[in-house]
């Protein structure tokens, strides 16, 4: 197979490792103790040694991806409550506050897509307005403190001060995931230039006739096989409650499976990208709730084909977000 996404790599390099390792095995009959050594000195137990190493750094990326997806989770479900209790505290507030110029001080209500500081902002006004009215002297149609039920200014606090946690704990799963990420792509060039070393190594001491030289494991897909793309669409299906992705099908003859994919974030990134799933070629359909477990939440996705080849494309981006009623 040859060298296509990461998750591609240990694959190949394993192709590799068994042939070099076939290579100083029949180096050792011809001329004993001169096994295939590249630049460096570098030989195959390094590259099984990197191979360990990359794949390591790739098995640890789904769980850093889901620890990610299960914060990002969390603080959507967290805003979501947020701005119910906000809503219910601006219509306490306004009939507290009726005819009095201060009811122009409550703040636009926050929106999910918000980013952290513009999404709280509304929570501190409404706080600091929340204290002032709880310091009004008692009249004939209000006693403070204002309650919404057993919901107190304390649980407000205590509410936003949980917020801001999980946004801490967001903001560092995203950086974990992305630094593994990183870690793992900054492998990827060494390694191909690696294996491309090993190939002209192989033909120099072999020879290009040699039996073994036409086994050498491929680098890169087949030229000009590059699939075309899907067209993607995506709605909220409110009776699954899940993003309903369907695609048109793919007519390429060699077509394996499909894969959809997502990223962190409302802007699609291919270096962030991870597989929510894959799909048999016979399905155009998918049903997902990644990323949109929380009213107002919001997901982008693509679909990718791939081939039995390793050749893949991926489809227009589509965003999917979940209603907050």
């Amino acid at each position: 197979m040859p060298l296509t996404t990461a998750a591609s790599y240990p694959a190949v390099m394993q192709e590799f490792i068994s042939h070099w390792q076939s290579v100083n095995a029949t180096l050792a009959t011809l001329t004993p103790d001169d096994p295939v050594l590249l630049q460096g000195g570098y030989a195959v137990e390094d590259l099984i040694a990197d191979r360990t190493n990359l794949l390591t750094i790739i098995n640890s990326q789904p769980g850093l991806d889901n620890v990610r997806s299960t914060a990002a989770a969390t603080r959507d479900q967290a805003k979501a409550a947020l701005i119910e209790r906000f809503f219910q505290l601006k219509g306490a507030l306004s009939g507290v506050l009726f005819g009095r110029p201060i009811l122009g001080s409550i703040p636009q209500a926050p929106r999910m897509e918000m980013i952290q500081s513009r999404f709280l902002k509304p929570f501190y006004d409404m706080k600091d307005l929340w204290t002032t009215v709880n310091a009004f002297a008692s009249s004939q149609d209000f006693t403070p403190p204002l309650t919404l039920g057993a919901y107190t200014i304390a649980t407000l606090d205590t509410d936003i001060t949980a917020l801001e946690l999980v946004y801490i704990n967001l903001t560092k799963a995203d950086n974990e995931a992305r630094r593994n990420r990183l870690e793992r792509d900054s492998l990827l060039k060494p390694i191909r230039a690696r294996l491309q070393q090993y190939k002209n190594a192989a033909i120099g001491r072999l020879g290009r006739t040699h039996p073994l030289i036409a086994s050498i494991p491929v680098l890169s897909p087949p030229p000009g096989s590059t699939p075309d793309p899907v067209n993607l669409s995506g709605v909220w299906d409110s009776t699954a409650l899940m993003a309903r992705l369907v695609w048109t099908p793919s007519d390429n003859p060699n077509l394996d499976h499909y894969e959809i994919r997502s990223s962190p974030g409302t802007r699609y990134s291919t270096a962030d990208d991870f597989v929510v799933a894959s799909a048999p070629k016979t399905e155009t359909e998918y049903l997902t709730d990644s990323g949109l477990v929380a009213a107002g939440a919001s997901a982008v996705f693509k679909v990718y084909v791939v081939l039995y080849t390793q050749n893949e494309r991926g489809s227009n981006t589509v965003k999917v977000t979940r209603p907050t009623t």
